[in-house]
């Protein structure tokens, strides 16, 4: 018995999110990602296969590409930090901008290559679902790119 609740609370420490700023879940989200699909409340918005959203991370640092108008070569660069705790349902994102006053919260989800990313402005509710049901909502789906 007293072995089962060791383990048990062993697993529990392993999996909780860690207290020096939720570095548990960051391995798996290191990378370049590939926008494969973006939404907001207005609907789905295509995105150019050519010059798509990129997303890069290493460490517990992001750099967002955020193409704005392809015609127009309109790119918008991103950079920051972020937390995780991979222990809640949907697992929870903190994105902290480095020009400060914006940044995001927001959940993930992880299934091999593909990452998923629900995110609103920090004074919203973080969103509970992988749906836009808000203005200020965004869900990006990522596909892992080549190193």
């Amino acid at each position: 018995m007293l072995r089962s609740i060791s383990a048990i609370l062993l697993l529990s420490i392993v999996a909780a999110p860690s207290p020096a700023g939720g570095k548990a879940g960051l391995k798996e989200l290191q990378g370049e990602w590939i926008a494969t699909h973006y939404e907001d409340r207005g609907g789905a918005v295509p995105v150019d296969a050519k010059k798509p959203h990129r997303l890069s991370i290493k460490g517990n640092r992001y750099t967002f590409v955020n193409v704005i108008n392809v015609k127009n070569n309109e790119i918008k660069t991103s950079t920051g930090s972020f937390t995780t705790d991979p222990a809640k349902t949907p697992k929870h994102i903190d994105l902290k901008s480095d020009k400060g006053g914006d940044g995001a919260v927001g959940i993930y989800e992880l299934k091999g290559n593909e990452l998923t990313l629900c995110i609103v402005p920090p004074e919203s509710d973080r969103p509970t679902e992988f749906k836009p049901d808000r203005a200020v909502a965004m869900l990006f789906k990522f596909k892992k790119g080549k190193k």
